[in-house]
């Protein structure tokens, strides 16, 4: 369980990283498209429908990229919460395995408890009897040593 526990912490920390890589690389898209956007106004003699159809393609193309980036967000987001629900999962289980040991660890006490209270009570009667006993046998040596002296 633990090492179970310590895997999908391991895949957590790598799905984040992706995550990260991947929210750069839509940064990077997008400052890149700012660039080409600010070397197209620069150009003078740039026909306007060539203009208009470089930046239609531009557009174009980064909409692609970032459905495609959004996608693999997507899934790397998918694949985060699972791996997050895996965990509590394993959370929930190893607190049930918790409580359950401490049940177990009740009963065991409330046993030995039991059988600690049987064993004296046992051996608080058995000192009554023998007490018993040895009462019987003085009173019995007194008898006879008093039958000695009388005869």
């Amino acid at each position: 369980s633990k090492r179970r526990e310590e895997t999908l912490e391991s895949t957590a920390a790598e799905l984040e990283k992706e995550l990260k890589f991947w929210q750069r690389r839509s940064d990077e898209d997008l400052e890149e498209l700012l660039q080409l956007q600010s070397e197209m106004k620069s150009l003078k003699d740039a026909e306007a429908l060539a203009a208009a159809d470089w930046e239609k393609t531009l557009h174009m193309n980064l909409r692609q990229q970032q459905m495609e980036a959004r996608e693999d967000l997507r899934q790397v987001r998918d694949e985060l919460q699972k791996a997050i629900e895996a965990l509590h999962f394993e959370q929930e289980k190893s607190e049930e395995k918790q409580k359950a040991g401490e049940r177990e660890l009740l009963a065991l006490r409330s046993s030995f408890q039991q059988e600690m209270t049987r064993a004296e009570t046992e051996l608080q009667v058995s000192f009554v009897q023998e007490r018993g006993r040895l009462d019987a046998l003085l009173n019995a040596e007194s008898d006879c040593a008093q039958q000695l002296e009388a005869s």
